[in-house]
């Protein structure tokens, strides 16, 4: 699993330093230091976090890497239709065939696509570059293989190779409407491991697991989650899958909220909306008034440590927060 680290500065409260961590959240104290490591989907080719559950999706014919399915790494998600079936020739897309547009022609692989092991009419493609594409001729032009796109994978992922994915998931939702259905009724964690939550005096908490049973509880009548993942004497530490936005509050403690899956957005009364993409954190100051929503078509999951920890009287209804 990669690594990268960020440093969060708070206010000091006098109350000695204490260490915790997330697993893919590290080391976390609410009095003098946040120190926050993001984990990220692992990169190595065959991994089994990448092939999870996205090992179901059907092969795309033509395609000559590994078991010719769309999942032999963590962008070449989407199978693309290059060929016309009927004549063998490279298929129009609009103003010229995916070779032209991408300015690839004197590379163009149509011969390896046509022949054994594999023959067949379709090509893995990168999600940057189908989102390029997608923006370059438009929806209506690009021919996807939707039974062989790792649909689920590509609409939990928000940017790739520098790109946000939007187009590329309105297009998805466009042409792709079964997978699309299939995976929203069904959010899971495909294809990230969360690590485990370890703590003085707690036992190691599994947080993947715990982020999909509460994404498991999601319905069109349940809209959030929770559990309690651990308390010690000065920190109390949850995990929250939500679809929903919650309302202003406060309270008496420090808050840290980090998002582990998906993406969500803070309001304050400072500051306009933040975004907050898989990774983020929030420190939120004793009487703070805040709110926590999701953002896009998933849910998104988020742990949050108080510090005191919480009790019956912690939330306490505010007013303020911008664009609530």
């Amino acid at each position: 699993m990669t690594l990268e680290t960020a440093y969060i500065h708070v206010p000091t409260t006098g109350v000695p330093l204490r260490r915790w961590r997330w697993g893919v959240v590290a080391t976390l104290s609410l009095a003098a230091v946040v120190l926050l490591t993001v984990g990220h989907r692992p990169t190595g080719t065959g991994s089994k976090s990448l092939l999870h559950e996205s090992a179901l999706i059907e092969a795309c014919p033509g395609d000559t890497r590994g078991d010719y399915k769309c999942n032999h790494d963590e962008t070449h998600r989407v199978c693309a239709k290059l060929m016309d079936e009927h004549t063998g020739k490279p298929l129009s897309w609009g103003p010229g065939d995916f070779w032209e547009i991408t300015g690839q022609k004197p590379f163009e692989w149509s011969a390896d696509i046509l022949s054994e092991p594999n023959p067949g009419d379709s090509w893995c493609v990168c999600m940057w570059a189908t989102k390029a594409l997608i923006e370059k001729v438009g929806c209506e032009n690009v021919s996807l293989r939707c039974e062989a796109t790792d649909v689920a994978f590509v609409l939990d992922s928000y940017e790739d190779g520098g790109e946000e994915l939007s187009a590329a998931h309105a297009c998805l939702k466009e042409k792709c409407s079964a997978p699309v259905a299939a995976a929203a009724l069904n959010p899971s964690l495909k294809t990230t491991s969360l690590g485990f939550l370890t703590a003085d005096g707690l036992e190691p908490v599994d947080l993947t697991a715990t982020a999909n049973s509460l994404l498991a509880q999601l319905t069109d009548g349940v809209q959030a989650a929770n559990a309690t993942l651990g308390i010690t004497d000065t920190t109390s530490f949850h995990m929250f899958a939500t679809n929903r936005t919650e309302s202003c509050h406060v309270h008496p403690g420090a808050t840290v909220a980090t998002v582990l899956w998906g993406q969500g957005q803070m309001y304050s009364t400072h500051r306009p909306v933040l975004p907050m993409p898989t990774g983020s954190v929030y420190y939120a100051s004793p009487f703070e008034p805040h709110a926590f929503g999701h953002m896009g078509s998933q849910p998104v999951v988020v742990t949050v440590a108080w510090s005191p920890p919480w009790n019956a009287t912690f939330t306490i209804p505010a007013k303020g927060c911008v664009g609530l």
